[in-house]
């Protein structure tokens, strides 16, 4: 009988711990940037943005629901909303997202992407080399022009301490000529400290986005520097419902 016990409570253990594993993750997120720096390396927005959403992901599946919302209240490139939908593993990234762009004259944006990556420990190093398609177009009408963005870089993350890291990743793109720019190739930053106040809570500050065109443009790009703050709400649903 007390075999039984021993192995029926080892059984419901590994059966808690599985459950536990397997529950949906959440963070909520809040970004403030000193202007909308897009991932072409154009300025959607000139002026300060507040950036906000939330992801949810289980075994894999993920979901964002991602908002723009420019700090002077005025409509333009700087407000915005968008929803992701991605399926994740150790190799890969694939998925879609609709982009809700709220200047007349422009229509929304469908972008299917696909991402192949590897990550690499060493000591408190965690390295990701990454390769990632990015298709455009336009959910009706042709403005703003579809195009495709390749990109590849590598994340880095250094532990520093216990409840500091430092993020940092450069990035190479090749732009075709997505929303009706120039074709180019884009150098890209960005960084940041990452401070873990407690096991739900990290302060993103200071955050550095950089980019600047590797080959000519008579579009406007040009180099960039924006700097931001922001702060990551996270955690497992078992931990709510516990």
């Amino acid at each position: 009988m007390k075999k039984i016990l021993v192995i029926l409570t080892m059984c419901l253990l590994f059966a808690s711990a599985q459950a536990r594993a397997e529950s949906p993750s959440i963070s909520v997120y809040s970004l403030v940037y000193g202007k909308y720096l897009g991932g072409n390396g154009g300025i959607f927005y000139d002026k300060p943005v507040h950036q906000s959403g939330t992801t949810v992901c289980y075994r894999g599946f993920c979901g964002d629901i991602w908002g723009s919302y420019s700090l002077d209240g005025k409509n333009g490139f700087g407000k915005e909303v968008d929803f992701t939908g991605w399926y994740d593993n150790d190799w890969a990234e694939i998925g879609i997202a609709y982009f809700a762009i709220w200047p007349r004259g422009f229509s929304d944006v469908f972008q299917p992407f696909v991402k192949l990556k590897r990550q690499f420990i060493v000591g408190k190093h965690t390295l990701t080399p990454y390769g990632k398609l990015e298709l455009y177009w336009p959910a009706s009408g042709n403005i703003p022009q579809h195009g495709a963005i390749f990109a590849t870089g590598l994340a880095h993350t250094w532990h520093l301490l216990e409840f500091l890291d430092f993020n940092h990743e450069p990035a190479l793109k090749y732009d075709n000529g997505a929303f009706g720019n120039d074709s180019a190739v884009i150098g890209q930053y960005k960084a940041d400290f990452s401070w873990k106040l407690n096991k739900n809570l990290t302060v993103q500050l200071p955050m550095l986005k950089a980019s600047t065109p590797l080959t000519r443009v008579r579009d406007g790009r040009k180099t960039e520097f924006v700097v931001g703050a922001g702060a990551i709400f996270s955690f497992n649903w078992s931990d709510v419902v516990k």
